[in-house]
């Protein structure tokens, strides 16, 4: 391979593509916004229908959990190279099945918030419906905030590389075309 398309092309491109899907990795799972709409039915269950949304909401995933009786968080420790690790998730309990929101060992206190929201609308008798939206960001946003950001720089001054390279390896080659100067 020429060392001009390996350093002009290749090696920057696969830098770019290292940090921005490294860092769009690390911001997905760090950076959220859950809303979250429920009704109260006539059996006395909540139809919830909830939404995880990503990347400043270019990214939507929807969810809808009917006949919710109760909410919780389910935490789980487990063992890894001599350390205990602690996670938890956010568990809507219906008669037939249970359906995780927000698993994972960080936002504890976002999920209590959500928690402790959805069962006081559950015990207030009055209240129909609940609608409300939840901001998660967390260290994961932030370690990989810095990466994405190199990887966005890169795409945006890789063409300006590019024609300084062109520029470059055109003033090289009529350096060696052209013919001495005599005294």
């Amino acid at each position: 391979m020429d060392k001009f398309v390996r350093d002009t092309f290749v090696f920057p491109c696969l830098a770019i593509v290292f940090f921005t899907l490294f860092g769009g990795v690390f911001i997905f799972h760090g950076n959220q916004v859950v809303d979250i709409e429920g009704l109260k039915t006539q059996d006395g269950s909540i139809d919830f229908n909830y939404s995880t949304r990503h990347f400043w909401g270019l990214m939507e995933f929807p969810h809808r959990v009917p006949g919710v009786k109760h909410v919780r968080i389910a935490t789980d420790s487990t063992m890894k190279n001599g350390r205990n690790t602690l996670t938890s998730e956010l568990v809507f309990m219906t008669d037939n099945h249970e359906e995780s929101l927000l698993s994972g060992s960080s936002n504890e206190q976002t999920k209590k918030e959500i928690r402790d929201a959805i069962n006081a609308f559950y015990d207030d008798s009055g209240q129909t419906a609940f609608s409300q939206e939840f901001h998660i960001r967390n260290i994961f946003f932030w370690v990989g905030l810095p990466f994405f950001t190199l990887g966005i720089l890169g795409v945006i001054g890789w063409p300006q590389t590019i024609v300084k390279a062109i520029k470059k390896r055109k003033n090289e080659r009529r350096q060696l075309t052209r013919p001495p100067e005599n005294p």
